[in-house]
């Protein structure tokens, strides 16, 4: 919540509009560090990839795992992606999680980013 709230003037900048589909306290058990460095990253590179868009951030729960998508990441997202993909795929891996970039008939490019719901044992 308060990491899309802090984006929202990112977004204004472009003039997108950020949609919120994270559920109110939401919580996850993972470093939260490396949370907001992964999330962030994923999120400022789709905003400043669109102008003039809506940027529509959802939440899947599962039983064993919670996926964050950005639905619509852009044309160019693979290529904004690129520089900082293998450091964001690493920094989701010290927490358990991982970042698909994926393709879909309704939204085009999307992003999602997947961490288990319980801390890892080890």
């Amino acid at each position: 919540g308060d990491l899309l709230a802090s984006l929202q003037p990112l977004a204004m900048k472009n003039n997108n509009v950020l949609v919120n589909g994270v559920p109110q306290g939401l919580c996850f058990i993972a470093e939260e560090n490396v949370l907001a460095y992964v999330l962030w990253n994923m999120l400022s590179s789709v905003i400043n990839e669109k102008k003039n868009e809506c940027i529509h951030v959802q939440t899947l729960v599962d039983d064993d795992r919670t996926m964050i998508c950005i639905k619509d990441a852009g044309n160019y997202i693979y290529r904004t992606l690129a520089a900082d993909y293998r450091k964001l795929q690493e920094a989701a891996s010290q927490i358990g999680g991982c970042i698909d970039l994926y393709n879909d008939d309704k939204y085009g490019n999307n992003i999602a980013f997947s961490i288990p719901n319980t801390r890892m044992a080890g």
